[in-house]
């Protein structure tokens, strides 16, 4: 057991190093990431268009809040995050599916 945390942990130390500048001229690529304010499960539907993206967002994975005022936290809701601002807007609304078409945001 002991010898094979040994090989993991050499291997994850030469792809560390592997992915390291050379040197103090060269950097990295960065990725930037934030957090949404709204929860969602392993099951959330996402949707891309350009530089926006909507998802399902769970009420019981937020903070177990009654968005859309029906009386229960188990709806799931849209909302849309526009990448390049990072905003995003909650759709006060139960809906079970969502799709780009053109510019307009469908939902089910």
């Amino acid at each position: 057991m002991l010898r094979h945390s040994k090989i993991s942990l050499s291997l994850s130390l030469l792809v560390l190093c592997a992915c390291a500048p050379k040197d103090d001229t060269e950097t990295a690529s960065v990725i930037p990431t934030w957090t949404t304010s709204w929860g969602a499960d392993q099951s959330a539907i996402f949707a891309f268009r350009g530089d926006r993206f909507a998802y399902l967002a769970s009420e019981a994975h937020s903070n177990a809040i009654d968005v859309n005022s029906d009386g229960d936290q188990v709806d799931t809701f849209p909302v849309v995050v526009d990448a390049a601002t990072q905003t995003e807007t909650q759709i006060s609304v139960a809906a079970r599916g969502l799709i780009w078409v053109g510019e307009y945001l469908y939902l089910d």
